[in-house]
């Protein structure tokens, strides 16, 4: 951090423990002092950041008098297949949905709907 950069650090320390202490608005106290209220609202947000990710503190656990029941139980995870899903529509390998080797059985209006466009591509209304 430059020298500069420290500088205006420290001014607006100053400026924000003014503001908290003065029990004014923010509006009120920076039309009082001719600041910009977008920038107080920068500087409070950016110094409370700070003050949260440098309070995270972690505490020592004390797991001697925990019984476990054995390694192999301790943390296994268990998968149960999905009961929604047929386990043949999925390939493992690839991992993709398997496609059907049937044919798709024609529908009784499909012939009439192709028919139909093509006569109206021929003869437009």
């Amino acid at each position: 951090m430059t020298k500069t950069q420290q500088q205006r650090r420290q001014q607006w320390q100053q400026w924000i423990a003014g503001y908290r202490a003065s029990g004014l608005s923010a509006r009120e106290w920076c039309a009082s002092h001719g600041v910009n209220p977008h920038r107080l609202w920068y500087w409070l947000r950016r110094f409370r950041t700070e003050e949260e990710s440098g309070s995270t503190k972690w505490l020592p656990v004390d797991l001697s008098g925990v019984e476990t029941k054995g390694q192999a139980e301790g943390l296994v995870p268990r998968w149960r297949p999905a009961s929604n899903c047929p386990r043949d529509s999925w390939d493992t390998k690839s991992l993709k949905p398997r496609r059907s080797t049937r044919k798709r059985r024609r529908h009784a209006c499909d012939g009439r709907t192709a028919k139909l466009r093509r006569l109206l591509k021929s003869n437009p209304v």
